[in-house]
């Protein structure tokens, strides 16, 4: 049995009855991020985008934490090491620094990718990032749903779902897991311009078939 017919076999996210506390805020900057990081793969590859290759989409998360209320405001991609399997760190914090210059108020709170669902994988990324921030998120946009924006500013619609870190007792031992955390869409004036050109399909950057 292959690894991945173990993550696929195996959930990691706890069922829908349980939910987190946090509070979410997401900028509609960082959702137009992420989605041009993705189409722009997508278009070099000229191919669908195989799911064995979500790790080609991937990036850190920039925005405040105040207790359990987060807004997740920026973004900016990141890159693995020759291995396939770790984080470049070096870049990471080379990358962060350079945006703490520029904007003091945010914090690196944790990360984006993309795939269908989180997968054991994901688990192993995440631990990675914890050395940077005590409690990161998972941003996962999920390349088989179509993006519409939603005119009450919510999540509904939205091709991203956010996960926090837990742990669930299973046959005695102790697991990292995820659990799914709802979000709202953060829109000023100017937010919500961005919103419309991305739900009409801007940049081609919203259509992640």
């Amino acid at each position: 049995m292959s690894a991945m017919d173990t993550d696929q076999e195996e959930s990691v996210v706890l069922p829908s009855t349980t939910t987190s506390g946090l509070s979410i805020a997401l900028h509609p900057l960082a959702i137009l991020s992420i989605s041009e990081h993705f189409t722009r793969l997508k278009l070099q590859t000229e191919t669908a985008f195989p799911f064995n290759a979500f790790i080609a989409t991937l990036g850190a998360l920039l925005g405040t934490q105040n207790g359990r209320e987060v807004e997740i405001v920026n973004t900016f991609e990141l890159a693995m090491d020759e291995n396939g399997e770790t984080i470049d760190h070096s870049f990471l914090v080379s990358r962060r620094d350079q945006y703490k210059q520029t904007f003091p108020s945010l914090e690196l709170i944790g990360w984006y990718t993309v795939a269908p669902i989180p997968t054991r994988r994901h688990i192993e990324l995440h631990s990675q990032f914890t050395g940077y921030c005590s409690t990161p998120l998972l941003l996962l946009l999920q390349p088989s749903t179509t993006l519409v924006g939603s005119a009450d500013g919510t999540s509904q619609n939205l091709p991203f779902k956010a996960y926090e870190q837990t742990f669930e007792m299973k046959d005695r031992t102790s697991r990292s897991v995820f659990v799914e955390a709802a979000y709202n869409v953060e829109t000023g004036e100017a937010e919500r311009i961005a919103v419309d050109w991305t739900a009409k399909g801007g940049g081609s950057g919203t259509s992640c078939e």
